[in-house]
């Protein structure tokens, strides 16, 4: 959706100019950075959806995407890389979402299956 939001910027902007009821609907370009800002938190989570949508998971891929999306999520409370320009109130979200997410990631670690799974499994080549 925010995708299209992108595609449809200048429709949007024309819009909202052409019907006067709708001035406030449109967005200012700190909204637009905001927009672009979110749709980049989000793109880990898409291809993550995506990838485990056309392969069977399996336990040690899941505990690897556990990894990778705590990194995301720590270098967007750090405002490392391409999360630097994030404003406060995104990265508050993303910081409330971390104490969540960590709850769970604290269980995989401690769980050594998902390590004996990936050890295990014949498809891994060690």
């Amino acid at each position: 959706m925010v995708k299209v939001a992108f595609l449809c910027r200048g429709a949007i902007k024309d819009t909202c100019n052409d019907h006067p009821k709708l001035a406030d609907l449109k967005l200012r370009p700190y909204k637009w950075q905001e927009l672009a800002n979110i749709r980049t938190l989000l793109k880990p989570f898409k291809e993550f959806t995506q990838f485990v949508s056309k392969e069977s998971p399996t336990l040690q891929i899941t505990a690897r995407i556990y990894a990778s999306l705590r990194i995301t999520l720590t270098s967007i409370k750090r405002k490392e890389g391409p999360f630097k320009n994030f404003n406060h109130n995104l990265v508050y979200a993303v910081n409330k979402g971390l104490e969540k997410f960590n709850k769970y990631f604290k269980r995989i670690k401690s769980n050594n299956i998902y390590f004996i799974a990936t050890v295990l499994d014949p498809r891994v080549k060690t």
